[in-house]
């Protein structure tokens, strides 16, 4: 007999914003700053160094993001664009110390070496320069327990740490919209890391979710809820959840 979680989860709509390289908000017309644009790259966030490391962040979800919100704007259609740009597996996040030297990286096809010798060009107190209209992490102001808030988006958004892979094949990290099989799926294992790149919950679950204060996870084909402190709040023993 199956058992089912039964779960409410609110969700909250995205915030989404106009990349425009090199122009300030304030320079535009409401209707510049408001008219969806096609992303043309993605963005590498520079946050300020922090107990003495700085996390660097490729935002492959941000560019996905924005791609989608161009083309549904754009270019409506019966089915979703989402469908046929399946969004990236995550974001890469690296790690220097204030030597330049990469020490810790995750969801990256590089190794430290190679991305020392990549980010030894960028100055030390670099900081990225694309406009928002919505700061919720280019201000980098607003602290969370991870240090820096992560995304407006719900998925992602994980009280100020990050989602990260354990491992993944390098074909799946290269890509920024891959075809992931079902098997390959099944596979990757995920957890959380904070801004300064320490593991908070471990990479051994199938899948992590927010869901209000705490997380939904999924283990071993069972789902439950843990905290942030990894305890257990719901036991992992569930076949499938429901949400109201």
């Amino acid at each position: 007999m199956k058992t089912i979680l039964f779960i409410t989860i609110l969700f909250s709509g995205s915030l989404i914003y106009s990349q425009i390289k090199d122009i300030k908000i304030s320079d535009l017309t409401i209707e510049e700053a408001f008219r969806p644009k096609m992303p043309t790259k993605t963005d590498t966030i520079y946050y300020p160094f922090y107990d003495g490391v700085q996390m660097i962040e490729v935002d492959y979800i941000g560019y996905w993001d924005r791609k989608i919100y161009f083309l549904e704007q754009t270019q409506p259609r019966a089915m979703e664009h989402s469908f046929f740009n399946p969004r990236p597996l995550g974001n890469e996040y690296i790690f220097r110390d204030s030597t330049g030297t990469i020490v810790k990286a995750y969801n990256s096809r590089r190794n430290l070496t190679d991305l020392t010798k990549h980010f030894k060009r960028i100055p030390m107190n670099k900081k990225h320069n694309f406009s928002n209209i919505f700061t919720y992490h280019s201000s980098q102001q607003h602290r969370y327990n991870g240090v820096w808030a992560y995304s407006s988006n719900y998925l992602f958004n994980f009280n100020g740490n990050y989602k990260v892979l354990e491992s993944a094949p390098e074909h799946l990290l290269e890509g920024l919209f891959p075809r992931v099989e079902k098997d390959q799926l099944n596979k990757l294992k995920y957890g959380l890391i904070d801004s300064l790149g320490n593991v908070k919950i471990p990479l051994e679950y199938s899948e992590i979710t927010p869901w209000h204060e705490n997380l939904l996870v999924q283990k071993n084909g069972k789902w439950g809820i843990i905290s942030y402190d990894h305890e257990v709040v719901v036991p992992i023993i569930y076949d499938n959840y429901k949400v109201n």
